[in-house]
């Protein structure tokens, strides 16, 4: 019986172009409907119809005046975004002041941005399977597109992120003497993503996004003229990387956004 009910309300979901979410609610609100029943009665067919009219009802709700999509994503996006911005700014102010617990602070920070992206990842996931039932909202689409566009590339910029924070936590612990280029370049990293977030949210152009990462790549790639050391070395692949991910996050493709890495690089080796 349980089988046969769950069975019926995903079909009805899919019927009416739900995604993951409306799938799985259907289905843990059909168990809800068999199960809960007092233990003396056999299945009542009424509450299964009550269910069924509750839930069109529901629907009929959620289609006309749904949630807002786009402000849903926006806000998930922007938690994501401003955690970045904190762990970036964080590393460097450890790296110019050789600040040993700052530095672990922040590696810890970077680890805990993945319950962020998690979130987001769902938000754009939510945000498009409400968009596409509501005709009053299905207008915000192609701006939700722009944050799940923008998403893996978000999503790679935190790993590089975090491997900079664990590269700065083991040259702060090893005493190692920090350029003071280098935390100017994470510096401008964190810049790059302040402006990636109103590039983002307002649709504008995503030029200072672009301008603050090609900074980050090029004040790093300096540092190689005078130092070629491991530990350097890594630092400075970091944030060519985060920069990379930052231009590919704002509509670049990956040729082209390698094309204004070396461009930038160019223009350090000239220096």
């Amino acid at each position: 019986m349980i089988g046969a009910v769950v069975f019926l309300a995903m079909a009805a979901a899919l019927l009416f172009g739900g995604g993951v979410l409306l799938v799985n609610q259907a289905a843990i609100s059909a168990i809800l409907v068999v199960v809960l029943q007092p233990p003396d009665t056999l299945f009542d067919p009424g509450r299964f119809l009550d269910a069924l009219m509750g839930g069109a009802v529901a629907l009929a709700v959620n289609y006309v005046f749904p949630a807002n999509p786009e402000r849903l994503v926006e806000g998930a996006a922007n938690r994501v975004l401003d955690e970045l911005v904190v762990v970036l700014e964080e590393v460097a102010a450890s790296l110019r002041d050789g600040d040993l617990p700052r530095s672990e602070a922040a590696l810890s920070k970077s680890r805990r941005i993945d319950d962020e992206v998690r979130g987001f990842t769902e938000a754009v996931s939510a945000g498009f399977e409400t968009a596409r039932l509501s005709p009053t909202r299905r207008r915000t689409l192609k701006h939700i597109e722009l944050y799940s566009a923008a998403g893996g590339r978000i999503e790679l910029a935190v790993l590089n992120t975090r491997v900079l924070a664990r590269g700065a936590y083991n040259a702060v612990r090893r005493g190692d003497d920090a350029p003071p280029s280098l935390p100017e370049s994470v510096l401008d990293l964190a810049e790059a993503v302040k402006s990636l977030a109103v590039f983002l949210e307002w649709r504008e152009e995503p030029e200072a996004a672009r301008r603050h990462a090609l900074k980050a790549a090029e004040r790093a790639t300096t540092l190689l003229k005078d130092r070629h050391d491991l530990a350097i070395s890594v630092l400075v692949g970091q944030v060519r990387s985060a920069a990379v991910d930052i231009l590919r996050s704002t509509g670049l493709d990956q040729a082209s956004a390698l094309e204004a890495l070396e461009e930038a690089a160019g223009r350090a080796s000239e220096i």
